[in-house]
């Protein structure tokens, strides 16, 4: 889901937002550890599965989304 959002995220926004779709994951994760009362356990391994998956998944979809959005085009009246 981390990729899905990273790709329209890049997908629909005009710019480079690879960053945005990478802030957008670790807000998304510090809500989930809200909900889950802040319980982090301090194995590496676990940690890259909380943190470090989804991050590079929502910052490769977003990739992918900016790719298939293309160049924009700029008219004169921009």
């Amino acid at each position: 889901m981390f990729a899905l959002g990273g790709f329209v995220v890049g997908w629909k926004s005009e710019g480079s937002t690879i960053i945005e779709a990478g802030i957008a994951a670790l807000v998304t994760i510090g809500g989930l550890l809200a909900i889950a009362g802040f319980a982090i356990d301090t194995d590496p391994v676990v940690l890259a599965e909380t943190f470090g998956v989804p991050l590079a998944s929502a910052i490769v979809g977003a990739f992918i989304g900016e790719k298939v959005q293309g160049d924009v085009i700029v008219t004169k009246d921009d």
